[in-house]
């Protein structure tokens, strides 16, 4: 499955219906704008748009902008976790209406409410310890998907352990851009990893490395300050035009996208033309997302045959269990088992491969079927009883695609940083208007 870009900043009523219009089947919105928004909002949406896929931020970066702000600055362990209990029942009671949620990541807010230094191991462990008591029971009780977030001050080992336990990452959107990127995503690749890229849709993004998903604010700008965002399919790139002089020559991108082409290009009145910008700049975005959709749609990525919690799996029905079986590709990867039509069967080969995928293969019960499959398809590695680490690795490289191209860079400019300076417009628009939509997304890499 290829790049899934997921547009934030939608919790406004105009900003979500502008972008469905323009196609998006997935949005990322911040639990603390639900909160004051109303909770009922997502339901609301879903039962309108069912085709839309929402994920759920925690918030976490308002608390990591703002926790040497009123009233945060306040705020003890309890209060964040009491913030943290709202969110939980939140996602338990609504987890069917998600496509995935994002954990509360708030390694420096919890150093300075404990009175330590901001890169102090302590907010770490706390952010960890929630990671067990609150988000690993909604991903084994209810099956809902959560995106665990990686800290550059954590550093690189913990990538690595956090890539072991969790089927899904996240990293700063903007790692893309540094030259030793690929190392990321290696390891990444070495646990079947699915990764999110926070604040990150450039389109090197969608083209050259395997994320699994992004979100971002980028189409904003045009918004913002009136950038003409521009999806170039012959020259297959993204344009991003400042000149507003130069707009008469899409007229007939506008037209076709069914937007008001003349007040787009004449600004009269400027508000007509803003709206009608930011409505082509989702359209540009999506439309390059679709673009590398049906370019990639024979692409086989390694993360899809990273399976769910074995519960989810125990609990899954029939067809689930059929479709996940044929994702791992069981005629070329599996072919000692590849014949089976016994579905019970086929679940517990899938169970133990979960098990094994989540560090869990010690907990395999012996004698069981799970144990039998193990047995079978790592003799050795069970018979040693290995560490579980080496058993993922070993997992890892039997299901690995083998057609998989490869994914570099073929440019220079792909080592550049398309970071764009926000400019608010006037005319009543101020900063403060955007603070609540943006809270979660822009400024995630600056902690």
């Amino acid at each position: 499955m290829a790049f899934k870009c997921f547009f934030s900043g939608v919790e406004g009523d105009q900003h979500f219906e502008a972008a469905v219009a323009a196609g998006a089947t997935h949005v990322l919105m911040s639990f603390m704008y639900l909160e004051k928004k109303g909770l009922h909002t997502i339901a609301t949406r879903k039962k309108k748009y069912p085709q839309v896929n929402f994920m759920l931020d925690s918030s976490a970066h308002t608390f990591q902008l703002r926790c040497h702000e009123m009233p945060y600055r306040n705020w003890k362990i309890a209060d964040y976790e009491s913030f943290l209990k709202r969110y939980i029942e939140f996602l338990k009671v609504n987890h069917k209406l998600l496509y995935c949620a994002v954990e509360l990541d708030i390694d420096y807010p919890m150093n300075v409410c404990t009175g330590n230094e901001k890169n102090s191991s302590v907010g770490v462990s706390i952010v960890e310890s929630w990671q067990e008591k609150y988000f690993l029971p909604l991903q084994r009780d209810y099956g809902l998907e959560i995106c665990y977030v990686w800290h550059p001050a954590r550093g690189e080992q913990k990538w690595e352990e956090m890539c072991q336990r969790f089927s899904y990452v996240g990293l700063p959107g903007e790692f893309s851009s540094r030259p030793d990127f690929n190392k990321y995503m290696t390891v990444a690749k070495r646990y079947m990893a699915k990764v999110h890229a926070f604040a990150g849709t450039k389109q090197s993004d969608f083209r050259d490395w395997p994320w699994r998903s992004g979100d971002s604010v980028t189409w904003k700008t045009s918004e913002m300050y009136g950038t003409l965002i521009h999806w170039n399919e012959s020259r297959r790139k993204l344009e991003f035009i400042e000149d507003k002089s130069r707009r008469a020559e899409f007229r007939r991108f506008f037209e076709k996208a069914g937007l008001n082409a003349d007040a787009m290009i004449k600004e009269n009145p400027k508000q007509i033309a803003y709206k009608h910008m930011t409505r082509y700049a989702l359209h540009s975005i999506r439309s390059m997302e679709k673009f590398y959709e049906k370019l990639f749609k024979e692409r086989d990525y390694y993360y899809d045959r990273r399976l769910p919690q074995p519960t989810v799996l125990q609990n899954g029905k029939r067809a689930e269990v059929l479709d996940y079986w044929q994702l791992l590709k069981p005629e070329s990867n599996l072919v000692a088992f590849a014949k089976e039509t016994d579905v019970e069967k086929i679940r517990s080969y899938l169970v133990a491969i979960s098990m094994a995928q989540n560090g869990l293969v010690r907990q395999i019960k012996q004698g069981s079927a799970e144990d039998e499959f193990m047995r079978i398809l790592l003799p050795s590695m069970i018979e040693n009883n290995v560490e579980p680490v080496v058993v993922q690795r070993a997992l890892s490289d039997m299901l690995m695609p083998m057609n998989d191209p490869a994914l570099k860079r073929t440019e220079p400019a792909h080592y550049e940083s398309s970071d764009i300076e926000a400019k608010i417009r006037g005319d009543g628009f101020s900063l403060a208007d955007l603070e609540d939509e943006l809270d979660d997304y822009i400024l995630r890499l600056q902690i």
